[in-house]
């Protein structure tokens, strides 16, 4: 029977309507704090959909009213999604817009700006000041890209330095003495770079077109030391099937550098001496004697005066190699070349790690006793940690120094281990802030900060919401896991929305 539109609102009076509105929403709500799928409010809107087929059956004309208490919660329903998705969209827009403009956008932890320009601006901007400070002081996330990397020579090649480094000084005189033929003595830690130098020495001297060789004279004991230097001939010894040139005769016309020279012998220092006065020398086993053109570049570690003092090291050699000496200073007295030597490795191993203005301060701060040699060892030991984790920003702990300065964090703080005891005796509960901060006779707002900087530690060390939850709660079980996930889980969506808005906002002002 064909029954009127008027007819069917007196059928479908607006209660009738309301309840079954009412009955399409109720498996959303169930979804939003119980479940994770969507299953229930699809089979209230299919029993919707099944009910109008029927009415169309019967040839019954349904009411507008009908197809809005339908398509609602198909609006909602995509609403939620939306809100669901939120955090892996605002993670992409963070890499979209990092990659496609890294140098348009400016980092949250970069650059101060100036408080009189603050002052005019909006009280959103004072929300983005906010936000910067929490993000800076709780390890923020990581989203520069290495810079490109600085040079004030670029002959120098793979010698990397800031531009008001003392390395600025040591290259220029490097640089005119090379041109002279006299012996160079390298002073300097283990690990500064000596061989380096003594590489660009070679390159910019007049003997460039010839062979460098270099020679670690501490990794080899007497015996050897005088067949490698000095070459040996056939049957001089067991093994000694054919004659061998030495390193002498190879660097001939060029320049042969000797590494931790301290570290010979009194015997071959003579030996030493003879080849420097004279320039001849003969192969172990034998009997001609050998002339060659050699330029000497010596490197020590430790304190040659010392040696000669204690009988350790002949002082006429010292004044053979000591014709002018350039001392490299340890990376902790050049903290200004630490940032550039890490962003050359980084490039090299990496380039799409992510680094921060914190985590270079923090990088300064170390004592870096093998110097640039233990910082590229850490760097590749950082990278390949960072990836572990699935994360693309380094953060201190992935370098794993045994022995590491103190870095600005929370756990630096006694008052935020107070409040993360609190608030887990109070098992974060709702009303667990207000506790914890009647408790400890502190504001609200301060409570809610801490316990965000927190969340944004641990969110920092894996972006998995499980471990995140596990390292906020400690070993303390909770009666409602489900509710403190959720809560939890609210705080990071919203703290990457403000981060998302910061962003944007700071380009918009570019």
């Amino acid at each position: 029977m064909k029954v009127a539109s008027g007819d069917v609102r007196r059928l479908l009076p607006a209660w009738q309507l309301g309840a079954l509105l009412l009955l399409s929403l109720l498996p959303i709500f169930y979804y939003v704090r119980k479940t994770d799928t969507f299953d229930p409010a699809f089979y209230a809107i299919g029993l919707n959909v099944l009910v109008f087929v029927g009415l169309t059956i019967a040839k019954v004309d349904v009411s507008p009213l009908w197809f809005g208490a339908n398509a609602l919660p198909v609006v909602i329903i995509i609403g939620v999604i939306i809100s669901r998705s939120r955090h892996t969209l605002v993670k992409s827009m963070l890499a979209h817009s990092v990659e496609k403009e890294p140098q348009t956008i400016a980092p949250i932890q970069q650059a101060k700006i100036d408080s009189k320009s603050e002052e005019s601006r909006s009280g959103g901007t004072q929300q983005s000041e906010d936000l910067r400070y929490r993000l800076e002081f709780y390890e923020h996330l990581s989203h520069r890209l290495p810079p490109e990397l600085p040079q004030v020579l670029p002959d120098a090649e793979d010698i990397y330095f800031a531009p008001n480094s003392p390395m600025v000084t040591i290259l220029t005189k490097a640089e005119q003495v090379a041109k002279r033929e006299i012996p160079i003595l390298i002073l300097g830690e283990s690990g500064v770079g000596k061989e380096k130098l003594a590489q660009f020495i070679h390159r910019r001297s007049e003997r460039r077109e010839k062979a460098f060789i270099a020679i670690n004279c501490g990794a080899l004991n007497e015996n050897l030391i005088e067949s490698e230097l000095f070459g040996y001939e056939a049957g001089a010894f067991t093994g000694a099937t054919k004659a061998k040139a030495g390193r002498f005769e190879q660097a001939d016309g060029g320049t042969l550098f000797l590494d931790e020279i301290g570290e010979t012998s009194l015997a071959f220092q003579v030996k030493l001496l003879r080849v420097l006065q004279e320039g001849t020398f003969e192969r172990v086993g034998g009997t001609k004697t050998i002339r060659v053109s050699v330029r000497i570049i010596a490197a020590t570690h430790q304190s040659l005066e010392k040696l000669i003092a204690e009988k350790r090291f002949r002082e006429d050699l010292f004044y053979r190699l000591n014709g002018f000496s350039l001392t490299v200073p340890p990376l902790r007295e050049r903290p200004m070349d630490i940032e550039v030597l890490f962003t050359h490795f980084l490039h090299h191993i990496n380039p799409n790690v992510k680094i921060s203005d914190a985590l270079l301060e923090w990088l300064k701060a170390q004592a870096w006793r093998g110097n640039v040699r233990e910082l590229k060892a850490a760097t590749e030991r950082a990278v390949l940690n960072a990836a572990l984790y699935r994360r693309d920003f380094l953060l201190p702990e992935d370098f794993e120094l045994k022995e590491s300065a103190p870095r600005y964090s929370l756990k630096s703080d006694a008052l935020a281990e107070k409040i993360l005891q609190a608030l887990r005796q109070h098992e974060f509960k709702h009303r667990a802030i207000s506790a914890v901060a009647a408790e400890l006779g502190l504001h609200r707002a301060t409570v809610t900060e801490y316990l965000r900087g927190w969340i944004i530690h641990f969110y920092n060390q894996s972006e998995l919401l499980d471990e995140v939850c596990e390292k906020l709660r400690g070993t303390l079980p909770l009666k409602d896991e489900g509710q403190f996930r959720e809560r939890i889980k609210t705080y990071i969506d919203g703290v990457l929305e403000k981060f998302n808005w910061v962003l944007m906002q700071e380009n918009l002002m570019k």
